[in-house]
């Protein structure tokens, strides 16, 4: 008996460690490029909003970094997340990652 249940706990140890690591961590250049997207807003910022010519419009480096942010940053957006969805979604911009 004790053979046995030292042998099932062997062998869940190594199932769990042999489980591949999550697919999912963010780059350090999706850590800038998001991590900048909060800087540039926090540029545009006026009072309680935004300025819409500075972030929401193609060639701001806000609305420029918008799709490589949202295409690499799913990992990071439950941190980075609540910086971005307000002015994201202040630009009428998707707030999720794709």
């Amino acid at each position: 008996m004790k053979f046995s249940l030292f042998a099932t706990v062997a062998l869940l140890a190594a199932s769990v460690s042999a489980l591949p690591a999550p697919a999912d961590e963010a780059s350090y250049e999706c850590h800038k490029t998001c991590g900048t997207m909060i800087e540039d807003s926090r540029k545009c910022a006026e009072g309680d909003s935004w300025n819409q010519d500075c972030m929401c419009k193609p060639g701001t480096p806000f609305f420029d970094a918008l799709d490589p942010c949202l295409q690499c940053g799913a990992a990071l957006w439950a941190d980075y997340g609540k910086y971005l969805e307000p002015p994201l979604g202040f630009c009428g911009l998707p707030t999720k990652p794709y």
